[in-house]
């Protein structure tokens, strides 16, 4: 509802009483339209406004929850931190595994690797191969004394083997010559036996001049020649013989043969062991394993000192469990235990193998403390089936659950 005010009229003339009161009662009037206007528009919103109050929830309960369920979440993490540390396990320990560090067997270079890291290998396989040039040499020069002293010895035996044939060859001309002096000395013999037997029967006929003396006398120089021909036949008999007791023989040219040949078999020998030598050039798996690291590569130095390929024994793996003395009830030699394996904590059982005689320091592992303690390490024995995915590894970290009633 508008209210039009219009002003007054300059022509008339009113009284001055009249003129106020008529002003009043115009304002009463407007402020009367201007009520009528505004007062249903302050109403509804005052309406409009008692509702929205009263719809808005409070802010209070909703925060107190949260702040209770901040507060429990926190009071369980405390409590599986606690649990973890100090009750969840009784142990822990390690999974350890033999490992060998080959290298090369004197000082030299690699000239071939045959393998990778994280490459399985058998016994026996060869890993890789390493030459020392002055072995080579030292080979070679033994090679050409060992072929010099060969020549030396064949030259000399087939010196000795033509004296040998020479000295039999003089032996059968003695022989020979032996029998020969034997068929003369008995002609000789039995001549003087003849000679002898004439003289003896003519001898008593020389008084009855039948004989002459001139006969008796040529029978007995021809006895005496002949006699002394037969001791001379046997002098020379008996010289043969003693020469025909030393018949030729090859004892005495190996005898003459002995420093020849122990040269030769010296240089074979130094040979040999210079061969082996290097035939350790060639690095072959002492067990069958996993190689680890391969540390020389072909063209690099090596030597005695420098590992060049490091092999892990695969048939060595075994638990290390680091144990307080008062917990050593529950690792029983010859009982099994449940042994967490891996960061996936794979359950495996374990058979309890040996208890250390004798404290170690070891800072213990599954806590953050660095502090040293000692601890008792008991070995445990894997089984042969391990659980489907759980591959081990050298170093890998192992908990042991706390058994409760023990």
């Amino acid at each position: 509802m508008k209210t039009r005010l219009r002003p007054l009229s300059h022509d008339s003339s009113p009284q001055p009483i009249d003129a106020a009161r008529s002003a009043e009662e115009s304002l009463l009037a407007l402020e009367a339209g201007l009520r009528e206007v505004t007062s249903p528009n302050v109403e509804q919103a005052s309406e409009a406004k008692q509702v929205n109050i009263a719809h808005v929830p409070s802010k209070r309960p909703v925060a107190r929850i949260v702040i209770a369920s901040i507060l429990a979440m926190g009071l369980l993490a405390a409590g599986y931190v606690v649990w973890s540390c100090f009750f969840r396990f009784s142990a822990h320990g390690v999974v350890v595994a033999h490992s060998a560090e080959l290298t090369a067997p004197w000082a030299g270079w690699i000239t071939e690797v045959h393998i990778r890291s994280g490459q399985s290998v058998q016994q026996g396989d060869l890993l890789a191969t390493v030459v020392n040039p002055d072995l080579d040499a030292s080979a070679e020069a033994l090679e050409d004394q060992l072929r010099m002293a060969q020549a030396e010895l064949n030259g000399e035996e087939a010196r000795l083997r033509a004296s040998f044939l020479a000295r039999q060859d003089q032996y059968l001309q003695l022989r020979s010559q032996y029998l020969e002096l034997q068929g003369r000395l008995g002609t000789e013999t039995a001549k003087s036996e003849e000679f002898l037997a004439n003289r003896s029967r003519l001898e008593p006929l020389l008084d009855s001049s039948i004989v002459s003396e001139q006969r008796i006398e040529s029978l007995r120089s021809r006895h005496e020649g002949s006699r002394s021909r037969a001791a001379a036949l046997q002098s020379m008999i008996s010289t043969l013989e003693k020469r025909l007791e030393q018949a030729p023989s090859q004892e005495y040219d190996a005898a003459l043969l002995g420093p020849i040949e122990a040269k030769v078999d010296q240089l074979t020998a130094q040979l040999e062991r210079l061969r082996l030598k290097r035939e350790r050039g060639a690095i072959r798996a002492p067990f069958a394993g996993k190689v680890v690291r391969v540390h020389g590569h072909v063209g690099e130095p090596c030597s005695f000192e420098r590992p060049i390929i490091q092999l892990l024994d695969t048939g060595s793996f075994e638990i290390q469990v680091n144990v307080e003395a008062d917990r050593l009830v529950q690792f029983a030699v010859g009982e099994q235990i449940e042994a967490l394996v891996g960061r996936a904590q794979s359950a495996v059982t374990c058979d309890i193998e040996a208890v250390g005689p004798k404290y170690e320091e070891i800072a213990p592992l599954g806590t953050n403390s660095t502090a040293r303690q000692k601890l008792i390490p008991v070995y445990l024995k894997l089984p042969q089936d391990l659980p489907e995915g759980l591959i081990l590894r050298d170093g890998e970290i192992v908990h042991i659950p706390t058994v409760w009633g023990i």
